[in-house]
């Protein structure tokens, strides 16, 4: 295999921001074919994110530790992540998250680190207040989170507890550190309610 990455604002005489980047992935595999992808991230104070793009049409063979091979006749394979964070304003944050992956062995095929330690496969949306002005110290959390895909890809989540748990959505309200008759105790809580779902291992 053959691997390359260039840099896309320096090829075009941008002078970025050094929070922003943009690098174009061309690669070349004696049998599987040539692979494309992308990687870029952008930040400022209220914002910031990243998104990676990988696409292959692949002729070879995925080769596993159990001696299984699976034989890729011109398919098309490819994976999607893209993460970011939008302030609203001063108490109220904006997260989002996409993941998409062809099928269950493409991330052990090309990016086997990915499905190791990589974080969590997910398609989210997920709203934060939380005001560092205020009286109490409390914060509310909405979450809503799901599996595009009908498999999992994470090694911790097939080997331990092989599944997935999907907010559909979720509601959080924190308490943290909130002094009562006057100092006298401290209070802590938090109160979850919303609808969940275990997504269970396929493969």
């Amino acid at each position: 295999v053959l691997r390359t990455e260039w840099d896309l604002y320096s090829i075009l005489g941008v002078d970025a921001a050094p929070a922003n980047s943009a690098t174009l992935l061309l690669d070349g595999y004696l049998e599987r074919g040539a692979g494309v992808g992308t990687e870029l991230t952008w930040g400022t104070s209220d914002t910031d994110g990243s998104i990676f793009g990988y696409y292959i049409h692949d002729s070879g063979e995925d080769r596993f530790t159990t001696g299984e091979e699976i034989d890729r006749d011109g398919e098309n394979r490819g994976i999607v992540r893209a993460n970011g964070r939008y302030r609203l304003d001063e108490v109220w944050t904006l997260f989002g998250e996409i993941s998409y992956v062809s099928d269950e062995a493409f991330t052990d095929a090309f990016f086997e680190r990915e499905a190791e330690v990589g974080r969590e496969f997910t398609s989210n949306l997920f709203v934060r207040r939380v005001d560092p002005n205020g009286s109490q110290n409390t914060g509310l959390t909405l979450e809503a989170n799901t599996n595009l895909n009908d498999f999992l890809i994470n090694e911790h989540l097939l080997q331990s507890p092989g599944f997935q748990t999907e907010r559909l959505p979720e509601a959080t309200y924190s308490v943290v550190g909130d002094d009562i008759f006057g100092g006298a105790l401290t209070y802590y809580s938090e109160t979850r309610a919303g609808l969940l779902k275990l997504n269970l291992a396929e493969n």
